[in-house]
């Protein structure tokens, strides 16, 4: 799959479909021709990351990614180490998607097009499946919005059922990002934080956690895992603020605050005396030692 994903395959699958009266060609032409004025005689891998970029604000999808050469290296060094018998061969190890594929447009085509159970097909066959799986979601969340209510009765109801279907993979596809999360938290809580804030390289060095804010993945962000990164987050920050405050607070200002703090002691102690006074609760000694107590603050 993997080899057949490349550039020209791509490109004729998504110019063939877009061209054609079929509910997947309609589905597909509707993606393109909602946020361009025209649909181009050919589409492009360019066309369509544009698309992508106006529907989702950013773009998500890297075609061709960097070979990182000491991963592999180390990959088969551990491999040979296991294996002596086979040391020979293992130099001859090839890692498809690292070298680059454009197997995660053949993903979003089936997702534009309604094909959403091939859509899940190829999700298993992604590199990064819980991010993929999240993408999913926000793009058919964000696709739904552009769907307009027609006035037939008849396109009416192809219209309800299309937004039906087209919410209820929204679901799927989220439900498949959270049970990963769900088991990689049963196992390793340490491992499933990583999971979650790990940038993706088929993804734009896009994380799951900031893939499923973005896309409002409700579901998902409900997990203690990321209610817990939440919390780590807050307070972090919380700790950063007040050593930040301590540090640098320069000494006119820390004085200028005491001084206010003094002030508003003072006023509140003759509110609460005269509180105390006029409901008869104190006696005069006890409103002497208090009157001293303010003259006693009010001089330092």
């Amino acid at each position: 799959m993997y080899e057949l994903a490349d550039l020209g395959t791509i490109e004729e699958l998504f110019t063939a479909e877009a061209h054609r009266n079929t509910v997947g060609g309609r589905s597909l032409r509707h993606f393109f021709t909602y946020y361009n004025q025209r649909l181009p005689t050919t589409i492009t891998v360019e066309f369509v990351d544009q698309t992508l970029k106006k529907m989702m604000g950013r773009k998500y999808l890297t075609s061709v990614t960097k070979v990182n050469n000491r991963r592999t290296r180390c990959i088969i060094r551990k491999v040979k180490e296991s294996i002596s018998c086979q040391a020979e061969d293992t130099d001859d190890l090839s890692f498809p998607h690292e070298k680059g594929n454009y197997l995660q447009y053949l993903y979003l085509w089936a997702l534009a097009s309604k094909r959403y159970e091939i859509a899940r097909y190829l999700l298993m066959m992604l590199t990064d499946i819980t991010v993929a799986a999240l993408f999913g979601a926000s793009f058919l969340r964000r696709k739904a919005r552009t769907l307009r209510s027609p006035s037939d009765i008849e396109e009416l109801q192809h219209y309800s059922l299309s937004l039906y279907i087209c919410h209820l993979y929204c679901r799927v596809f989220e439900d498949i990002a959270l049970s990963i999360v769900k088991q990689c938290y049963g196992n390793n809580v340490k491992s499933t934080m990583q999971l979650l804030i790990m940038e993706r390289r088929t993804f734009n060095q896009v994380s799951c956690f900031v893939m499923a804010a973005e896309g409002d993945c409700k579901h998902f962000m409900e997990h203690q895992a990321c209610q817990e990164y939440l919390d780590r987050i807050w307070a972090h920050t919380l700790i950063l603020r007040t050593a930040s405050w301590k540090s640098r607070l320069p000494v006119p200002l820390l004085l200028s605050r005491i001084g206010e703090f003094r002030i508003y002691f003072v006023v509140l102690l003759k509110i609460i005396n005269s509180l105390m006074v006029c409901s008869g609760l104190l006696v005069n000694g006890t409103v002497r030692s208090n009157v001293r107590l303010l003259k006693t603050i009010g001089r330092h």
